[in-house]
């Protein structure tokens, strides 16, 4: 017989096993019955009276597993002369392994077929037909969070990287909002620095880091870091725990780069002119000055940034390397 794995006292799960009592039907009538190989009458088939064996040891003229017709699979023919006898009980019958993948979250639910097109042993008419009742099976699956940031991912900030006239007072990100979906486990307060790692993406590593979190709502939290976000390379920002793919944050400070296109050039300050008429720009994109507004006075800051007016240097043309594409981008 191959029993289900799991279960009790076989000595190899899921594996033949020897029952060592004896054929009560058949040709061999007390004979040991040997599961793996048939003893016991019917080809498949063996009728000992093996406690181990699902469904049987009814007191009914054939109760059989077949152990040859559906390569891993329990069943019994229970029947009399009038029909099919229903046994009522719970029984082992088989091990279902579902594999779940790492992104896998939420509720899944399996439907049982409960009138199948074929009996166990799927014998020719007339058949026995077994249809019981069944009902679906559901299985919750925790879901590893999701972030989303404010600034959001892969987002660039054209604006003043430091005061027009003191190169040495910086500007810019030195905090990021994270909202999670769904929230961890232990709720938001329970999220702290170390459950976040920094990479850096298009240059050298940085000296940057979380110095506090503090919980903003039910599902955000307020992020703190040491210093400013460094310029021209994208730093990514994840939070380790979360689901693979939606757990990151890239953020990148280049300059000037009003549409973010990591290209310094005329088009920047036409997008900026257009975007007082037309489609309005992101604050980070169009707030060159820094003073909460976009005015048609970014359009004179963008020009001072992109010539090196007072103390910023001269970003068009930009001297380095154009800065890689996101890493995260969608």
């Amino acid at each position: 017989s191959f029993l289900p794995l799991g279960w009790p006292d076989t000595p190899h799960d899921g594996g033949f096993i020897e029952s060592g009592l004896a054929c009560t039907s058949g040709p061999n009538v007390g004979d040991t019955c040997t599961n793996s190989v048939d003893h016991c009458g019917a080809v498949g088939l063996c009728d000992c009276r093996n406690p181990d064996f699902i469904m049987c040891g009814f007191d009914v003229p054939i109760c059989a597993v077949a152990h040859d017709t559906l390569n891993y699979r329990y069943g019994c023919i229970v029947f009399d002369d009038v029909g099919l006898i229903k046994y009522e009980g719970e029984y082992y019958a088989g091990t279902l392994i579902l594999e779940v993948s790492e992104n896998a979250c939420g509720t899944f639910t399996f439907a049982m077929d409960s009138d199948p097109v074929y009996n166990f042993i799927t014998s020719p008419p007339p058949e026995v037909r077994i249809h019981p009742d069944t009902e679906s099976l559901v299985i919750e699956v925790e879901c590893k969070p999701c972030i989303s940031s404010d600034p959001p991912n892969c987002a660039i900030d054209a604006r003043y990287p430091h005061e027009p006239d003191d190169r040495s007072a910086r500007l810019g990100w030195n905090a990021v909002d994270f909202t999670f979906t769904p929230v961890p486990k232990g709720g938001i307060e329970s999220i702290r620095c170390g459950d976040f790692s920094f990479r850096f993406v298009g240059g050298n590593a940085f000296d940057l880091n979380c110095t506090s979190v503090t919980a903003v709502d039910a599902d955000t939290i307020h992020m703190e870091l040491n210093r400013v976000i460094p310029l021209w390379r994208w730093t990514c920002i994840q939070y380790n725990p979360g689901q693979a793919g939606c757990n990151e944050t890239c953020l990148m400070p280049f300059p000037a780069d009003v549409n973010s296109d990591r290209i310094l050039n005329g088009t920047d300050v036409l997008d900026l002119i257009d975007s007082f008429t037309g489609e309005a720009l992101e604050m980070w994109q169009c707030d060159i000055d820094r003073d909460g507004q976009c005015l048609l006075s970014d359009l004179t800051a963008e020009i001072d940034l992109l010539t090196g007016v007072g103390a910023f240097q001269i970003w068009i043309p930009f001297k380095p390397h154009q800065p890689k594409a996101c890493p995260t981008m969608p």
